[in-house]
């Protein structure tokens, strides 16, 4: 019996510490990739389509929004965009934030019981049997 538990706590430990590093670094290239954009304030334009913002250096850039991002948008005179830091003209509206959040949640998960089957391989190298 014990035998089958240091087995299964075994597998279990390869597979979090495996799973949970790969998790680990897709969360780490997604971190990496958000350091990109940049967060400013927008304007919407009197012809309800067009949005303005200032960049960190000053230069002003406008994009035509699509009718999809209009259903996100409640104050015309204020609204949270992202830019990319090295081509200011690419701008979104949504904070992308979840895909990272949840690799960062399945990495803790799986490094956790990763961490668990070690500590229940090592308890059991001390049960006498």
């Amino acid at each position: 019996m014990l035998a089958e538990l240091g087995l299964i706590a075994e597998v279990l430990s390869w597979v979090g510490f495996g799973v949970g590093i790969v998790f680990l670094g897709v969360w780490g290239a997604l971190r990496l990739a958000r350091l990109a954009w940049v967060e400013t304030d927008a304007v919407v334009l009197d012809d309800g389509f067009t949005a303005r913002w200032l960049t960190e250096e000053g230069e002003l850039h406008e994009r035509r929004l699509e009718a999809w991002e209009l259903h996100d948008i409640a104050d015309t005179e204020q609204v949270p965009v992202r830019y990319r830091r090295y081509s200011p003209d690419r701008m979104r509206l949504a904070n992308m934030q979840h895909g990272t959040r949840t690799f960062g949640i399945l990495a803790i998960v799986f490094l956790g019981v990763g961490v668990i089957a070690v500590a229940g391989s090592l308890i059991l190298l001390f049960v006498p049997k």
